[in-house]
C-alpha cells in the first residue's frame, strides 16, 4: 500500500475514470451488432421477446403452480369502495364485512342496554333521587335495547340478501 492519494491499489482513493470511445469517432447505428471499441447499443424501438413480454408467459417456477403466466391479484372489496367508475360490482364481497360490522354493533348496543339498565336499577336504591320510576325506565331499556339490535341485524340481513339477490340477476342477464 502506498500513502499516494490517488493510488488505484489504495481503498478509500479516487475510482478509476470509466473508459470512453474516442471522441469524434461515428457511432455504429441502431440495432447493429457491437464493434470493437463502440458500447452495445439497443433499439429503442425494437419488439421486446422472450419470457415476460407481451403475449409470452413467464417460465414456469419450482414450487409455483400455475401455467407460468402472471395473474393479476383481485382486488379487496374494500378497494372497490375507491371505484368512482363503478366498473365492477363489489357487493357480494363487501355485504359480509357489512354485516358483521352491524352485527358488531348491535352487540355493542345491547351491552351498554344491559349496562344502562342496571345503572338504572342501581339508583333506584338511591334515597334523594331513586325511586319506582328508575325501576320501569330500566326494565324498559333491559327489554327495548335487545329487541331493537335483533331489528336491526334482521333488516340488515334481508337487505344485504336483496343486493345480492339484485348483483347475481344482474350479472346472469
Amino acid at each position: 500500500m502506498s500513502d499516494q492519494p490517488n493510488d488505484p491499489q489504495r481503498p478509500d482513493g479516487p475510482p478509476p475514470p470509466p473508459a470512453s470511445p474516442q471522441q469524434g469517432a461515428p457511432q455504429p447505428p441502431y440495432g447493429s451488432y457491437p464493434q470493437p471499441g463502440y458500447p452495445a447499443q439497443q433499439d429503442p424501438y425494437a419488439t421486446p421477446s422472450g419470457p415476460g413480454a407481451p403475449g409470452q408467459p413467464f417460465p414456469p417456477q419450482p414450487g409455483h403452480p400455475g401455467h407460468g403466466y402472471v395473474q393479476a391479484a383481485q382486488p379487496s372489496p374494500l378497494g372497490g369502495l375507491t371505484d368512482l367508475g363503478f366498473t365492477r360490482r363489489i357487493t357480494p364481497g363487501l355485504a359480509k364485512i357489512v354485516y358483521l360490522a352491524v352485527l358488531v354493533l348491535a352487540v355493542i348496543s345491547t351491552i351498554v342496554g344491559v349496562l344502562a339498565a342496571i345503572g338504572f336499577f342501581g339508583q333506584a336504591l338511591d334515597t334523594y333521587y331513586g325511586g319506582g320510576g328508575l325501576v320501569v325506565t330500566g326494565l324498559i331499556v333491559l327489554v327495548t335495547t335487545p329487541l331493537s339490535a335483533f331489528v336491526v341485524v334482521a333488516f340488515a340481513r334481508f337487505l344485504l340478501e336483496y343486493f345480492l339477490d339484485r348483483a347475481s340477476a344482474g350479472r346472469s342477464s
